[in-house]
């Protein structure tokens, strides 16, 4: 009888054992799975016409490009490019070194496919090249895979740039532009039958680039593991109203 009473004891330790390392082997994929997001704003934002919308690094804040202030360019996009394809906001995030305030930005950008990846990346390698800082020391673009998040883009482009280049910094409360070490990378998402071209300009400059909570490769790659792409708004029947367009700039979406 004792014997049976220990076989069965055991029995049910065994069982509650493995329920235990069952939970706990799914808790810890859970974590592993979340763990690369925890460094991006729990809700993201939509940009044109909220077809696109993404998560982006926490404490990051949009720039406004208008009245009654209108920011230096080399804040809005890096400033080796006269102009960001598909250009909708810029986020960025100070960052306190030693003297000077300096500041972590992406620019971000939207167009249609129909505009030739290809032929958008020729155009941001020329403009870079044209910079005295990377006209011999930039290897080209190279295809990067991410795992997405919301079934968005899989496969992307991108440009890593190292060198000076010109940041805004901030001493004693006042501007100043110069060139800083600084690290630029460039996305953009390439899926073969992809109806938009997200565009992701990430900066930083080394000298608080760890100040960021991860490297910008790491930060760049979460950001877009989360973007996800909306259908395109149907056009009304004939003698139907059309739908009220959305707000210009950058809108707040519920998290997918």
């Amino acid at each position: 009888m004792r014997s049976s009473l220990a076989s069965l004891a055991l029995l049910v330790a065994g069982c509650s054992t493995g329920r235990y390392d069952a939970d706990y082997a799914k808790a810890l994929s859970a974590y592993r799975d979340a763990a690369p997001f925890a460094v991006l704003e729990p809700q993201p934002v939509s940009f044109a016409s909220s077809r696109v919308a993404i998560r982006l690094p926490a404490g990051f804040t949009p720039l406004v490009d208008g009245p009654p202030s209108r920011p230096d360019p080399s804040r809005l996009r890096p400033p080796f490019l006269s102009e960001l394809p598909g250009y909708q906001a810029t986020y960025e995030r100070r960052l306190a070194g030693d003297g000077a305030e300096l500041a972590a930005a992406v620019a971000i950008g939207v167009l249609p496919a129909t505009a030739n990846r290809a032929a958008v990346e020729k155009t941001i390698l020329e403009q870079v090249r044209a910079d005295e800082a990377f006209k011999n020391g930039t290897q080209g673009w190279a295809e990067r895979q991410v795992d997405p998040r919301g079934g968005g883009p899989r496969t992307w482009r991108v440009l890593t740039l190292v060198g000076p280049q010109v940041f805004e910094s901030l001493v004693a409360g006042n501007p100043e532009y110069k060139r800083w070490d600084g690290i630029c990378e460039i996305w953009l998402s390439a899926e073969p039958q992809q109806e938009l071209i997200t565009v992701l300009a990430w900066r930083v400059p080394q000298k608080v680039a760890g100040l960021l909570p991860v490297p910008l490769e790491q930060l760049a790659e979460a950001a877009a593991r989360t973007v996800a792409i909306g259908p395109a708004q149907a056009a009304p029947a004939d003698g139907e109203p059309a739908a009220e367009a959305p707000p210009a700039g950058p809108q707040p979406v519920a998290a997918p």
